[in-house]
């Protein structure tokens, strides 16, 4: 492991988490959904943690937290629009 992404993992452990609360806004807004903001969130922080090593350190966390959670609202939203399965059964019109 390279010196810039230890450093980088520690920023993000240090300073990440004071965002939950304005990241879980817009993922709610996005998902209209509480359990589907927090599993967005939560991919958030773990695609972070697992790309630390492309953070810069001194430059701006949260613009990088909040393109992380677009990112993956799109790519979350892009596979569900493929998907023949959109809705549950109570969306199913019982007549056709």
């Amino acid at each position: 492991m390279g010196e810039g992404r230890t450093s980088g993992r520690a920023e993000i452990a240090a300073h990440a988490l004071a965002y939950a609360d304005t990241l879980y806004n817009l993922a709610r807004y996005l998902t209209g959904g509480a359990a589907d903001a927090e599993d967005l969130v939560q991919e958030t922080y773990a695609r972070a943690f697992g790309a630390a090593d492309q953070y810069t350190p001194g430059t701006n966390l949260k613009a990088w937290l909040f393109r992380i959670l677009r990112k993956a609202f799109l790519t979350q939203y892009r596979r569900q629009r493929g998907s023949p399965v959109v809705g549950t059964i109570d969306t199913v019109d019982p007549r056709m």
